[in-house]
């Protein structure tokens, strides 16, 4: 930080900052609580009957959509009743509203909403194109609400846990602008920047250093900001794996650090975005206090032993995360970084298209629905996956069974309609009369490890891909997602003349199957370059693996002529032990953090 020395904290200063630490937290405590008690007491109420305050929402819903170009083109004008909206409307997917949430980035307009959409949020499309998903201001105010509860519901079982700084890791609030100027960026990000003042006051990252495009750096400046705080009582991060990557960084940087906490400033300054910069730089002191009591904790440790998020953080109190699904596999990993003291809470179903549930119990596991903006409509699991997807037999709330699975379709205010989320959620019990739900995991012909959500339609055209550039033939493959090694698995089965050339380059093509994978899915991309995700590993199959497959398939009691071939699976879902027919596999091939993933 050429020309700029910022001041060292004094004794006085610290005292100051204590008291108004002090009054800080007990006005934020009294207002999370007062206002959490307010919607909390609202939500019992209107639960006694959830039928018809789901008929309400959904009126409500259909009459902003009348006038609007999407509204139209689907018969919304007609729709007075849930049966007549279930009988008229079909479901969508994302690639069958896309043509009016494009019109509606690129031109503005009542296309799909009345008013204007304040964001875009932006996650990885199943067909390789990103989706852009429309936030109103109404739907923002909405997301605060829910927030609001589960600070609350978090309070309520960590006491305590908002009486220090909260330390919370999103993704990138703003990407870039539309054609008219609205912000594009991750959900994460723009709820952090929107989030109410009383929670927004307790925070240690400001929202711009988000936005910068290397993950290294990123996290080292987030590390350079916590580490400041030795109250941090909350940390907040969809991600577990996040944790686990910024843990390995404080421990491979901990000298750097340690110095710029004793001495001020940053030892990448140089290298921020000028934006960044201006944000930061008055926060960046000296605080010399502090690197000592590090350096004191770090000589207590055996010199084998890495640092842990715990020791550095003594007061942290809780961890909010997913939790459920395949983050469960990353949860094991990340909670060695903490105390068995430490809550791991459940944030609920959070996705970009909406802000599905509220935590109600300690770990947040159970949560509500947010069922008084959002319509939620169910199928249940066995029906859909055999394919019976009649879309006027849907369920509603107050017909769910405890202990059942169901697809969840959703409308709401932002352009989805009747939208096929391709998630499964599970019903663990009733709470006031509303059902609570967990994520179980997502839908067929789609994984998810670490947030990345691959497709089967990503993967195929990307092995494709690689066949076509390196002339290459396959009898059968099938990608894997395998939890345990945070990677994908390429099980290959190589034509006869193919299978020399194959064998010879596994390493090689592996990472070339690994950039067209992260060229077709942005997500992945930013998975793999925050090593969050290895590389893809491709596995030669023996000759014949896929008819010993077929016959395995069958052996099960299924038709032949059932048989269908699934390009993408979880590896607890694959059925079959390919890796008892593995002929070749790679060297471990792991790509650098700030290795570029750019198909050239």
């Amino acid at each position: 930080m050429p020309g700029y020395r910022p001041p060292a904290q004094t004794r006085l200063g610290c005292i100051v900052e204590r008291c108004q630490q002090t009054t800080l937290t007990y006005l934020v405590r009294t207002f999370v609580k007062a206002r959490g008690q307010l919607l909390l007491a609202r939500q019992k109420r209107r639960a006694r009957d959830v039928e018809r305050v789901q008929d309400e929402v959904l009126r409500s819903i259909v009459a902003g959509y009348r006038g609007t170009e999407l509204g139209d083109a689907l018969g919304l004008g007609e729709v007075w009743s849930s049966a007549a909206f279930k009988e008229r409307v079909r479901i969508n997917d994302y690639e069958r509203l896309r043509p009016w949430i494009r019109k509606q980035l690129e031109q503005g307009g009542m296309v799909v909403s009345r008013s204007e959409p304040v964001a875009y949020n932006v996650t990885s499309g199943t067909t390789g194109e990103p989706k852009y998903l429309p936030v109103t201001r109404q739907t923002l105010r909405w997301t605060r609400d829910a927030q609001m509860l589960t600070a609350y519901g978090l309070l309520q079982s960590c006491p305590g846990v908002l009486d220090g700084k909260i330390l919370g890791i999103v993704s990138a609030p703003c990407e870039r602008y539309s054609p008219r100027g609205v912000p594009i960026g991750s959900k994460s990000g723009q709820v952090y920047e929107n989030v109410g003042f009383a929670l927004r006051s307790k925070y240690v990252v400001p929202p711009s250093v988000f936005g910068i495009d290397d993950y290294v750096l990123k996290y080292l400046l987030v590390l350079r900001l916590a580490l400041m705080h030795r109250d941090v009582t909350y940390i907040q991060t969809a991600n577990t794996s996040t944790l686990s990557v910024i843990a390995e960084l404080m421990n491979e940087h901990w000298d750097e650090l340690l110095s710029d906490l004793a001495h001020g400033g940053f030892f990448r300054w140089d290298e921020l975005p000028a934006q960044v910069q201006r944000n930061v730089i008055d926060i960046l002191v000296p605080f010399p206090a502090r690197a000592h009591e590090l350096r004191r904790i770090e000589k207590e440790r055996s010199p084998a032993t890495p640092l842990r998020l715990a020791d550095i953080f003594p007061a942290l109190r809780a961890v909010g995360c997913w939790k459920s699904g395949s983050a469960g596999i990353f949860l094991q990993r990340a909670a060695l970084e903490f105390d068995a003291t430490t809550a791991l809470r459940d944030v609920g179903y959070i996705a970009s298209e909406l802000h599905g549930t509220t935590p109600v119990n300690g770990d947040g596991t159970d949560a509500f629905p947010t069922f008084e903006n959002v319509y939620f409509e169910f199928v249940p699991r066995k029906q859909w996956d055999t394919g019976e997807r009649h879309a006027e037999q849907t369920f509603g709330l107050h017909q769910l069974t405890v202990g059942q699975q169901y697809y969840v379709l959703i409308t709401t205010t932002d352009g989805l309609v009747r939208y096929d989320m391709n998630d499964i959620l599970e019903v663990t019990g009733y709470y006031h009369g509303l059902p609570t739900l967990r994520f179980v995991q997502k839908g067929s012909g789609v994984t998810n490890l670490t947030g990345e959500k691959l497709s089967e339609h990503q993967v195929v055209r990307a092995v494709a891909q690689l066949e076509a550039e390196q002339q290459l033939r396959s009898v059968f493959y099938l990608m894997v997602a395998d939890e345990r090694a945070g990677r994908y698995r390429l099980y290959y089965e190589p034509v006869s003349d193919s299978r020399a050339q194959v064998e010879r380059f596994l390493k090689s093509y592996s990472g070339r199957l690994d950039k067209y994978i992260a060229f077709g899915n942005i997500e992945y991309a930013q998975k793999r370059q925050s090593n969050r995700l290895q590389c893809v590993e491709i596995c030669s199959l023996q000759p014949g693996t896929f008819e010993r497959f077929r016959q395995h398939w069958v052996a099960t009691g299924r038709r032949e002529g059932q048989f269908k071939i699934v390009a993408l699976r979880h590896r607890w879902e694959a059925g079959f032990p390919f890796e008892s027919f593995v002929a070749a596999t790679p060297a471990l091939h792991i790509a650098p953090r700030t290795t570029s993933l750019a198909v050239p």
